[in-house]
């Protein structure tokens, strides 16, 4: 993991990627930047869009309009009924991600990208399999 780091660490801010962590039916809850529950994103070294000064809490509801203005190159959609319904969405169609097509669902078989942690609080902890299938959908300069 060490190289990983390394490389990541030699991508310029300007060209890593923003992720949106779409959770919940309408995909409008999201965890902020630096939460454990988007991890996956600090790991891939791309930017969340759902900053840490967005709410004291890990865990937020969003507005459509946050979404728009910070524009997702990449969008992970943790519920398949979200999944579904995304690119019909008036809304939803005039990000960027969803016009180039970069949504994808977060599979949960046979072999999830994330894991559930026990715990008070459960969230979604990506695996090893999980990183390397998401480090496909950021640019050849991110290590694999």
């Amino acid at each position: 993991m060490s190289r990983v780091h390394e490389a990541i660490a030699k991508i310029p801010a300007t060209e890593r990627r923003s992720i949106y962590v779409a959770r919940g039916p309408t995909g409008l809850e999201a965890a902020v930047a630096g939460a454990i529950a988007s991890e996956v994103v600090d790991l891939l070294g791309a930017r969340n869009v759902v900053a840490k000064d967005a709410a004291a809490r890990t865990i937020v509801e969003i507005s459509p309009e946050q979404l728009l203005a910070g524009q997702p190159d990449v969008i992970l959609a943790i519920d398949r009924r979200f999944h579904a319904a995304i690119r019909t969405d008036p809304i939803w169609r005039r990000l960027k991600a969803v016009q180039d097509g970069h949504i994808h669902l977060v599979p949960a078989l046979p072999f999830s990208w994330a894991r559930r942690s026990a715990g008070a609080q459960s969230v979604d902890r990506p695996t090893v399999a999980g990183q390397a299938a998401l480090s496909r959908l950021l640019p050849a300069r991110h290590p694999r």
